[in-house]
């Protein structure tokens, strides 16, 4: 069963910290064979980058989590390192053959521009996420956090481990195929979108809905 091998590529990174729970939620609730590559010096980055294709077998399915851009997924940020991009480009190829999910900001963009010609068997990816009060501040796309408060970005963040960790608990134990993983996503996203303006009825276009929205009408599958 491919998806009972399960590989994560965690950088470290106090603003992506909260998705430990994603980890500990599958090592207590399914029986996959899990390996961590917690990513926090330049020796780790270097090492796992080049020996990827060895680390992780090919039937395993890969979930890579932290920040990224349309064109990379970056490293570990700590008072003592950042990494800035990691892996770029045509670099997915360290991923070549395998399942992955890129649980990264502009994920979507990276994998359709780069995802298939790096040889990647398939691949899940997101858009921009708003998962830290920074991004409030510091906005990328200052029209898409309008009207957005501290708690909205609290109630996403919940919203979003929710979805990931039962989604792949669901994938493990059922043995589901990579696609359906995806289409489990899909469906979680869209409950809960539909489920906050069932109980938000003629309030009009909510920040938090756009934010359900912008993560439905975002996430994207290539492969097969």
């Amino acid at each position: 069963m491919d998806s009972a091998n399960f590989h994560f590529v965690f950088p470290k990174d106090e603003t992506t910290d909260f998705l430990q729970e994603v980890i500990d939620h599958i090592i207590d609730n399914t029986e996959a064979n899990v390996t961590i590559h917690r990513l926090s010096t330049v020796d780790e980055h270097v090492n796992f980058f080049a020996n990827a294709q060895t680390l992780i077998p090919r039937n395993a399915t890969i979930m890579f989590m932290g920040h990224g851009m349309s064109y990379a997924v970056s490293g570990a940020h700590t008072p003592d390192l950042t990494y800035g991009p990691y892996v770029s480009e045509n670099q997915l190829s360290i991923f070549k053959d395998r399942k992955v999910v890129l649980l990264t900001c502009r994920s979507n963009e990276y994998l359709n521009n780069y995802g298939l010609e790096s040889g990647l068997k398939a691949g899940i990816g997101f858009p921009n996420l708003i998962t830290d009060d920074y991004e409030l501040i510091h906005p990328d796309e200052p029209e898409r956090v309008n009207g957005v408060t501290n708690q909205n970005v609290k109630d996403f963040r919940r919203c979003l481990l929710d979805i990931i960790k039962f989604s792949l608990e669901d994938y493990i134990n059922l043995e589901l195929s990579f696609y359906q993983l995806f289409k489990r996503i899909q469906i979680r996203v869209q409950r809960h979108l539909i489920g906050f303006y069932t109980n938000n009825r003629n309030l009009g276009k909510l920040p938090y809905g756009k934010m359900l929205y912008d993560l439905n009408h975002g996430i994207e599958f290539i492969g097969n």
